[in-house]
């Protein structure tokens, strides 16, 4: 990747930046609907998406009715009903109808809207005159008893974007900052700019991230569909599920650690791993075997990982009365205590 849009562009008006467009999804597989912790990213619940004439027969008659996306929406977040929460969703699941639906369930509602405009006053927010930029205008329902049930909000950035909610307001929310590029006499720089955005936006703009960090630490720091090829189409959803969930123990380990002793993605993935292999799951109940006086003080072996100096199983293998070679790895005595037999040799 070479282009630029030269000089005075949308990027720079001298010299290349550095810019990447990452691809968001693959092209070809299984898709998966999940809900995901708007403040952790944890990943909570998942559904897998079958074929269209398999999702037709498990339709209810309620369902029958509605939306495609309402009845995922519900489908995935049914495990919360009557919780009162604030359930973000995006363009996929966002109408008026899932707004309505999840408030019947007992759940808050906030998100955008593109496509599904049912119902929507998109005519009226769409034509509507602002005075500038980072404006934003509401329009809202009452219900029969009175109070407010809904409201549809639009706010001004490069392009109008539009916001279905049942839980928040038009009133200013806390600014964005970001850096921007801007054109001076001789050169551009980067400079903070603040972003106006009322509180409707704030809701959604705070979790919408979450799902997409979620899949950067998946796809493109684990890697595990790229580093485990298979042919076996269940082999590799359970591996995608497995990522998932070693994805979630990083999230959950860097948010409760914090900033100080943080380490990176790829060492704690290794760490984890060593754990796995060297586990215990399969000696619960039994008792340990006793340790002689020579093997106290030594130091305990780290854990075989493949990384720097570790175990390896030897290719030594057992020696059968007729000469020829088993099948099975030989268990020569252990050096460090002399007592114990084992099949692991150093790698060194």
């Amino acid at each position: 990747m070479s282009k630029w849009y030269g000089q005075g562009g949308g990027w720079s008006d001298r010299g290349v930046p550095m810019y990447v467009a990452i691809d968001r999804k693959p092209e070809n597989g299984r898709e998966i609907k999940y809900t995901a912790c708007g403040r952790s990213g944890i990943m909570l619940y998942l559904q897998l998406v079958t074929a269209a004439g398999d999702q037709c027969q498990r339709l209810t008659p309620t369902e029958s009715r509605l939306l495609h996306g309402t009845v995922v929406l519900k489908r995935v977040v049914s495990n919360w009903a009557g919780a009162d929460i604030v359930v973000c969703g995006d363009s996929y699941f966002s109408s008026v109808e899932a707004a309505l639906e999840l408030k019947s369930m007992g759940l808050r509602f906030d998100g955008v809207v593109k496509k599904s405009t049912t119902r929507y006053p998109m005519a009226a927010l769409s034509t509507l005159a602002v005075p500038s930029r980072d404006s934003s205008a509401l329009l809202y329902h009452r219900s029969a008893a009175g109070p407010i049930d809904l409201t549809a909000a639009m706010r001004v950035a490069r392009d109008r974007r539009y916001c279905i909610s049942t839980t928040s307001t038009c009133l200013d929310g806390e600014p964005i900052e970001r850096l921007r590029r801007r054109t001076g006499a001789e050169e551009s720089e980067r400079v903070a700019v603040n972003i106006r955005q009322p509180q409707v936006a704030e809701v959604y703009y705070q979790t919408c991230a979450q799902i997409d960090r979620h899949n950067r630490c998946r796809q493109d720091d684990l890697r595990h569909e790229n580093k485990y090829g298979t042919y076996d189409w269940s082999t590799r959803v359970n591996t995608s599920i497995l990522g998932m969930r070693v994805a979630d123990s990083w999230i959950l380990y860097d948010g409760a650690r914090g900033p100080l002793g943080r380490e990176t993605q790829a060492h704690f993935y290794e760490n984890l791993a060593a754990d796995q292999i060297e586990n215990g799951y399969d000696s619960t109940g039994l008792r340990d075997r006793a340790v002689s006086t020579s093997a106290a003080g030594l130091r305990e072996v780290a854990p075989s990982y493949g990384v720097g100096t570790h175990l390896t199983p030897t290719l030594k293998r057992r020696k059968l009365t007729d000469s020829s070679e088993s099948t099975f790895l030989a268990e020569p005595n252990c050096r460090a205590c002399n007592t114990r037999r084992t099949t692991l040799v150093c790698s060194i």
